[in-house]
């Protein structure tokens, strides 16, 4: 087992769902500020990368998210310094608990097709022959 999870990708990362697995586990995670994983740690996969910039906050000079601390890609330095701050047993554990929770959310299977049904009966109700349902 792991005791964090870092992915310093540099992009080409459509979803990110190495990084939602590692939230999954319990696993406090360092990523690169990448479109796929920035949407993937907000719970907002569907927003731009700009519009999910609302949901992080500065912290110690990187980006946090509440549930992973984000770095610049290819940013040796940043990696580094976001695994420094996971040395911090509080923040570890407050990490590991919000990622579960976002990934038990947003991500699971139940929750995902919960989203899609009501996705579906959402386009079904504006169409005549299906406004009984």
């Amino acid at each position: 087992s792991a005791d964090i999870f870092v992915s310093p990708a540099t992009g080409h990362e459509s979803f990110g769902l190495v990084v939602a697995k590692s939230m999954s586990s319990g696993v406090p995670v360092v990523v690169s500020d990448i479109e796929g994983y920035r949407g993937v740690v907000t719970g907002h996969p569907e927003l731009s990368y700009e519009e999910c910039r609302r949901f992080l906050e500065p912290y110690n000079g990187l980006l946090r998210a509440k549930c992973a601390i984000l770095t610049e890609p290819g940013n040796v330095e940043e990696i580094a310094k976001g695994i420094e701050i996971l040395f911090d047993a509080n923040l570890r554990r407050e990490l590991d608990y919000e990622g579960r929770k976002l990934v038990e959310a947003r991500y699971d299977v139940k929750s995902v097709v919960d989203r899609l049904e009501g996705e579906i009966y959402s386009i079904l109700s504006t169409l005549p022959r299906f406004q009984s349902y």
